[in-house]
């Protein structure tokens, strides 16, 4: 949840570590990819989850066994096709 520093642009992370995460624990495909640059290419707002974001709600629903998945509230899709993702493709 963002708080007042981090309105004002203070960011608490690495960007080095950031790329690191992506690059290895949540690397984009195709779809993923497009989905991600959605919002920016159409004048949408920045509000969506980023790559490990999306990787840790695909792996919580594996987790817990989920069949179905209802999203509420989709920007670009980005996170339902997360969840969508078998993890074993």
């Amino acid at each position: 949840m963002a708080d007042e520093t981090s309105r004002k642009g203070t960011v608490y992370y690495n960007p080095g570590v950031l790329e690191y995460v992506q690059r290895v624990h949540a690397a984009h495909d195709g779809s993923l990819e497009k989905a991600f640059e959605a919002p920016a290419q159409h004048g949408l707002p920045a509000i969506q989850v980023g790559p490990s974001e999306g990787r840790l709600l695909q792996v919580l629903l594996q987790l817990v066994g989920a069949m179905k998945v209802v999203e509420i509230g989709t920007l670009a899709g980005y996170s339902a096709i997360w969840m969508a993702l078998d993890a074993g493709a």
